[in-house]
């Protein structure tokens, strides 16, 4: 996503003007170089080197994929959140443990069905999901009838569980 100021503002404006409940913002990631590639003919040529500058970059915790720097991700998730409150609209980060910085009960915008089931994310996870959802147990997952979608959801559940896991023998960033 564009993070210019002028572009989130109109952005923002436009989701207003549309009838946009709620903004989900997640910082772009990758893993390898060659990725930002397709950005090549979007940028200009001063903005395209800027943007491969390996020190803007870092590791997302444990994995290989890189993200913004900590501190540049925070200023711009905090300015569109700014720009969603003014418009009376909910923000939320999607894979961020930034929970302070949502204004929305959940991250995907779940909490608008009634009676809605969840995957378990790093939020439900954490005690910071809406209490009212119902949760997807390792038990409900495996009765899923459809195997691609049960082995995927399996995947992630472990996934979870195994960041869980080292997020508690981890130092929590600053």
């Amino acid at each position: 996503m564009n993070s210019s100021d002028e572009f989130l503002e109109e952005y923002v404006d436009v989701a207003k003007s549309i009838g946009v409940k709620q903004i989900i913002c997640e910082a772009y990631r990758f893993l390898q170089w060659s990725e930002l590639e397709v950005f090549k003919d979007l940028l200009s040529l001063e903005e395209f080197r800027k943007l491969l500058l390996k020190s803007r970059w870092e590791r997302l915790f444990k994995s290989s994929h890189k993200v913004p720097k900590r501190k540049w991700r925070l200023n711009r998730y905090r300015f569109l959140r700014d720009l969603c409150v003014k418009k009376r609209i909910l923000f939320s980060l999607c894979r961020e443990e930034l929970f302070e910085l949502s204004t929305a009960p959940n991250c995907c915008g779940m909490h608008f069905m009634k009676n809605y089931v969840v995957r378990e994310t790093i939020r439900e996870a954490l005690g910071k999901g809406d209490p009212y959802a119902k949760i997807l147990t390792l038990s409900d997952i495996e009765k899923i009838p459809f195997k691609a979608v049960r082995e995927k959801l399996k995947q992630h559940y472990l996934l979870l569980r195994k960041y869980i896991l080292e997020r508690k023998s981890c130092p929590k960033e600053s």
